[in-house]
C-alpha cells in the first residue's frame, strides 16, 4: 500500500497565481496477491472455507466490495504480533475489483487482485489507548 499523486485541480480564478495547482485529495493504491486452494467448491463438492485461501476469496474475490486495508510499519512492524499503543499505522478504505486468476508452471494458483481506493485514509497514525 503507498500512497501516490495526489489528485489535483489547476483551474484558474482572478487571484491565482500562474500555473498554480491545489491538491484536492489523496490517492492510495494497493495490489494484493493470494494463493487458491485446490477445493474450491468446483464441481459440485463443498468449498472448504476453512481455509485461509479460501476465506480471502469469498471475503474479497467479488467485484465492489467494500474494506478497509492496514498496515502495520512501525516501530516493531512485525506483522505477526497484535496491534498495540505506540505502533504506528497506515489504512485506508477500497473496493475490491475482478480478480484476477494467475496461473505459472509449477506453481499454486494464485489470484491478483488491484481494488479501487475509495477516498477514506488515515496515514501514519501512532495507536493511543
Amino acid at each position: 500500500m503507498v500512497l501516490a499523486d495526489s489528485d489535483t485541480d489547476d483551474s484558474m480564478t482572478f487571484c491565482s497565481i500562474g500555473n498554480e495547482v491545489t491538491p484536492v485529495r489523496k490517492n492510495v493504491t494497493a495490489n494484493l496477491l493470494y494463493r487458491a486452494d485446490a477445493n474450491t467448491g468446483g464441481s459440485g463438492s463443498t468449498v472448504d472455507l476453512t481455509s485461509l485461501y479460501n476465506k480471502i476469496h469469498a471475503l474479497i474475490g467479488a467485484p465492489d466490495i467494500p474494506f478497509w486495508l492496514i498496515s502495520r510499519t512501525g516501530p516493531n512492524a512485525s506483522q505477526d504480533i497484535n496491534f498495540a499503543v505506540g505502533h504506528r499505522i497506515k489504512m485506508a478504505k477500497f473496493t475490491t475489483d475482478y480478480p484476477v486468476a494467475t496461473l505459472e508452471s509449477g506453481t499454486p494458483v494464485k489470484w491478483a487482485q488491484t481494488p479501487a481506493f475509495a477516498g477514506s485514509v488515515l496515514w501514519n497514525y501512532t495507536l493511543a489507548t
